[in-house]
């Protein structure tokens, strides 16, 4: 639903605006910031996760997608709050990184079946054209 979709960019703009804040309370500058540049090079990493969210929607269809989605997004801010170990932390970059790539890739995907073809293909067209 378009509530849940909300939710979850939120969360995702709240874990990425507070990592860095969040990992020094942890004692994340007392070893050099060596975490946040674990979860900074995990971020991009996220697109090998392209293919098991291929995989959970072809097989089991979209809305287990995005009950997939939100099973990580609970399971990420779980291992954050539950644990002040750094090392645990390295759990939770890894299903973040997941998430990230679930949310985006499933949500997008299911754009075009809410909305007809013809219009997103006018919306990327203009995309492209405004972006230079």
């Amino acid at each position: 639903s378009v509530s849940s979709f909300f939710i979850h960019i939120g969360s995702n703009q709240w874990v990425m605006a507070t990592t860095r804040d969040f990992l020094a309370h942890l004692g994340d500058d007392d070893v050099g910031n060596r975490y946040l540049t674990i979860f900074t090079l995990l971020t991009p990493v996220s697109i090998l996760g392209i293919p098991f969210a291929d995989m959970i929607v072809q097989k089991y269809g979209m809305m287990n997608g995005f009950a997939g989605i939100s099973l990580l997004s609970l399971s990420h801010l779980v291992v954050r709050v539950a644990s002040d170990n750094l090392n645990v932390q390295v759990l939770g970059f890894v299903i973040f990184s997941f998430f990230r790539c679930f949310f985006f890739g499933i949500t997008l995907s299911f754009v075009p079946v809410m909305l007809s073809l013809n219009l997103v293909g006018m919306a990327a067209g203009l995309l492209y054209m405004t972006g230079g």
